[in-house]
């Protein structure tokens, strides 16, 4: 019982200590997701495991977006630990379109959230909606990878679409 409630604290201590490395993807970059953006994360960084954001997650197209709710239910995604922070951020920064060198208004904005992870509450860098939701549709499990996100133009769930 001693063990386990001290790995928690180590884990907890882990996390809390290195926030700034972890990223929280919950679409098209989850891990089984067979697409190059997804190859590429997953090769500059390590899974640590599933994690629970406050929000509500929509259906934008063959890809979802995460507005943070603290009010909302809960939106599953998958905790990273990146290698080299800066250099993935950047090209995320890039292939989310968000940032300085793109013009406003911007569909995403890369900010902090807290996480439900491993019985403990950690920030990762999130890439958040940024414009109006008129016309999305919700996912209503909060989980873009369990086949609720599909439409009359069904997610292709093993590629994750590009």
């Amino acid at each position: 019982m001693r063990a386990r409630q001290y790995d928690k604290r180590l884990m907890r201590h882990r996390l809390a200590t290195s926030d700034s490395e972890l990223l929280f993807v919950y679409g098209t970059l989850r891990r089984g997701c067979d697409n190059q953006q997804a190859h590429r994360l997953h090769s500059e960084s390590s899974w640590l495991g599933t994690g629970l954001a406050r929000g509500r997650l929509y259906r934008v197209d063959w890809y979802p977006a995460l507005v943070a709710d603290q009010e909302a239910g809960w939106v599953a995604g998958d905790i990273l630990r990146m290698a080299d922070p800066d250099a993935t951020l950047a090209w995320l920064d890039a292939y989310e379109e968000c940032g300085p060198a793109f013009p406003q208004p911007q569909e995403y904005r890369r900010e902090p959230i807290d996480i439900v992870f491993a019985g403990a509450q950690v920030r990762a860098w999130a890439y958040l909606y940024n414009r109006p939701l008129d016309g999305l549709k919700p996912v209503p499990d909060g989980d873009w990878l369990s086949g609720q996100s599909s439409s009359a133009d069904p997610v292709d769930q093993p590629d994750c679409r590009e």
